[in-house]
C-alpha cells in the first residue's frame, strides 16, 4: 500500500499555525484533541509529529504549510531546533545547512574553526567551503585567528555564516 503524500492542503486542513506551533483543528482521538499543540521533542532534538500515519518534523510541516512546497533542507536561522516560527525557517542546500551549524562541543578554543597547533605553537584557522577544507594560516593570537576566520566565513558562507 502506497503512503499518502503529505501536502500543504492536508496540513492546513488538520492544523493551524500559531507563533511557531501547530495546533490541531480537529479531534482525532481522546489523546489528540482539537486545540492541542502538536508534536513532541524526539531524540534528534527536533519537534516531530504524526500526520495521517506518517512521522513528520514539525518545522518541515510549518514550512510546507506556509510556502506550499518542501525543500530538501529547512534551516533554522538561529540554530535553535525548537524555534519553529516561520520567520526563523528558510530553504537550504545540504552545504548551506552545514554552514549554519553550531560550534562543535569538542572545540577548546572557543572560536569556531580555530584550534591550537602544538607543532607550530600558534593558532590555526580552518574553514570548510562547499565541502572542501581550507587552511587560513597560523596566527600568534586567538584574536587574530578569530578575525581572519570571521571575515572569510562571512564572505564564503554569506547569509548562512554562523560564527559561534
Amino acid at each position: 500500500m502506497k503512503k499518502l503524500e503529505i501536502t500543504a492542503e492536508i496540513i492546513n486542513d488538520l492544523f493551524r499555525y500559531e507563533d511557531g506551533l501547530l495546533i490541531r483543528k480537529v479531534t482525532i482521538t481522546q489523546y489528540a484533541r482539537k486545540g492541542d499543540v502538536v508534536g513532541h521533542v524526539g531524540n534528534s532534538g527536533y519537534m516531530s509529529c504524526s500526520i495521517v500515519g506518517t512521522m513528520f518534523l514539525v518545522h518541515r510541516a510549518i514550512f510546507l504549510m506556509h510556502h506550499g512546497y518542501l525543500p530538501k533542507y529547512v534551516d533554522h536561522i538561529d540554530g535553535n531546533k525548537l524555534n519553529n516560527r516561520i520567520e526563523n525557517l528558510r530553504p537550504a542546500t545540504a552545504i548551506e545547512n552545514a554552514y549554519n551549524c553550531k560550534m562543535s562541543k569538542n572545540n577548546t578554543s572557543g572560536v569556531k574553526g580555530v584550534s591550537w597547533n602544538k607543532g607550530t605553537k600558534k593558532w590555526e584557522a580552518n574553514i570548510n567551503v562547499a565541502g572542501v577544507r581550507f587552511n587560513l594560516g597560523h596566527f600568534e593570537t586567538l584574536e587574530e585567528a578569530k578575525e581572519a576566520i570571521d571575515v572569510c566565513r562571512t564572505e564564503a558562507h554569506g547569509k548562512f555564516a554562523r560564527h559561534e
